[in-house]
């Protein structure tokens, strides 16, 4: 039995994923063929005889014998055991004759076109196919896994979305591993909601909903979980949304920043709890809040969470994002955020976490009202208001006679004037120095209740940083 692997095509290696899934074994080279005998015969039922499971499909395998309604039972059978059990009959590749396109180890079996595989062309249509012959030459395993392939995706907004690691070589182990958790997560879904519905009656396969790029990040989020691995790498992990049905055909792709993507890792090691509070006070708020029992259910209606929203606009909206993490009340985060993201010097961190600690002394310290003086710091809305602020406190604390100085002239040079390729605004600085001050002040129990909350006009503030 040939040996199984992953091809790099991401139809085709979430398909395979999605056989080991339902054949219950952990990679793809235990996969035997009473396995994939056992993976044909099932998705035979569900295509030929299960309404719903035939309503999945349509969108991705327009004009399939299994999804046109004028084919009968009889017809929708044959169709099956021509192409899902076509890999009984796979053979070694020969010399100068045609191979399996995914496998070419494996002689072509049959002749694929957008019915067997999603956005490729019609038949008869020879333009752009290989050697001016049209359709696509696959063997049977890569038909079985085309067809397994819809299970180990989900149903979002009348479209498909995969989720998919590319592998670096034949023998990549660690992606394979990751493409058969994700595919497992989304079979396990799929198969739930097959199991409540009555294959003969008319009824459609529940669509999950949500924003494509919200399922994303909490798929991709959960593989982390449910592999269990303080290394689990993320990264390259592709989003593939797309629909095959009438003239719609599109495809489109959704994943993250390298940078953004390790800064998400290294924030689940390093700063779970306060990742978690993020996550839980950026969701938009509603009325009736108390519907939503978990965030599967957020998701579902559609509801919107700006921290998740701005991973995708980072790394040019940083002040936003800073914004949403601020709400953790956590510094930590904030610094890992500034190392791998905005790739700021480990001395550049330090000065904006100790010149927010001398701040909030100053207002515990010398203000009545520790509380004003933060809102007059961090809601300066002009650079000249906020050096009115930081000079007024210092001409305070010499009043008095403190033994120490507020700021010194190498402290506002190095936080607010010095150049840097990457961050050079003050407002910047004013915002991670509030956030340290923040943390500080709830530290050490200062009622804040009394402060406004912020209005941020999300659109002025993403014109001003793309300028």
């Amino acid at each position: 039995m040939l040996s199984l692997r992953m091809t790099g095509h991401p139809f085709i290696d979430i398909g395979l994923a999605t056989l080991a899934v339902m054949s219950n074994k952990r990679q793809l080279a235990d996969l035997t063929e009473n396995d994939l005998r056992a993976c044909a015969e099932r998705l035979k039922y569900w295509y030929s005889q299960h309404n719903a499971a035939r309503n999945y499909i349509s969108v991705i395998f327009s004009n399939s014998h299994f999804t046109q309604p004028s084919m009968s039972l009889e017809q929708r059978e044959a169709y099956a055991d021509r192409y899902l059990f076509a890999f009984l009959k796979d053979s070694p590749a020969q010399p100068f004759k045609s191979n399996c396109v995914f496998f070419p180890e494996i002689a072509e079996a049959e002749r694929a076109y957008r019915q067997h595989i999603p956005l490729l062309n019609g038949e008869n249509i020879a333009n752009f196919s290989p050697m001016g012959r049209d359709g696509l030459p696959v063997s049977g395993i890569a038909l079985l896994a085309i067809h397994a392939m819809p299970f180990g995706c989900l149903k979002c907004g009348g479209r498909m979305l995969g989720f998919h690691r590319q592998s670096i070589s034949a023998d990549d182990w660690e992606s394979e591993k990751l493409n058969v958790v994700l595919a497992r997560q989304n079979y396990q879904r799929n198969l739930q909601a097959l199991t409540l519905l009555i294959p003969e009656a008319k009824e459609k396969f529940p669509d999950f909903g949500g924003k494509p790029y919200m399922r994303y990040i909490t798929q991709v989020l959960r593989a982390r979980e449910d592999l269990n691995e303080r290394d689990a790498n993320l990264d390259y992990i592709t989003g593939y949304y797309f629909t095959n049905y009438g003239t719609g055909a599109e495809i489109s792709l959704i994943r993250l920043d390298h940078a953004v993507m390790t800064f998400v890792n290294r924030a689940l090691l390093d700063a779970l709890e306060a990742w978690h509070r993020a996550v839980r006070h950026n969701w938009d708020k509603v009325k009736n809040e108390e519907v939503f029992t978990n965030d599967e259910a957020r998701i579902s209606s559609s509801r919107r969470n700006y921290l998740y929203e701005n991973l995708f606009r980072l790394p040019e909206y940083t002040r936003q994002f800073i914004g949403n993490l601020k709400r953790a009340l956590n510094w930590q985060l904030i610094e890992i955020f500034l190392k791998e993201v905005m790739f700021m010097d480990q001395e550049r961190i330090d000065t904006y976490r100790r010149l927010g600690d001398l701040l909030a002394d100053y207002a515990m310290n010398f203000e009545n009202q520790p509380h004003s003086f933060y809102y007059s710091f961090s809601r300066a809305k002009g650079y000249p208001a906020l050096r009115g602020v930081i000079r007024s406190a210092a001409e305070k604390m010499y009043k008095v006679g403190a033994d120490d100085m507020l700021f010194t002239y190498d402290d506002f040079i190095n936080a607010f004037e010095h150049p840097s390729e990457r961050y050079n605004q003050w407002k910047l600085a004013r915002d991670l120095i509030s956030v340290r001050m923040l943390e500080r002040l709830h530290q050490a129990k200062i009622d804040l209740s009394a402060l406004p909350d912020e209005d941020i006009d999300i659109e002025s503030l993403a014109e001003e940083e793309a300028t």
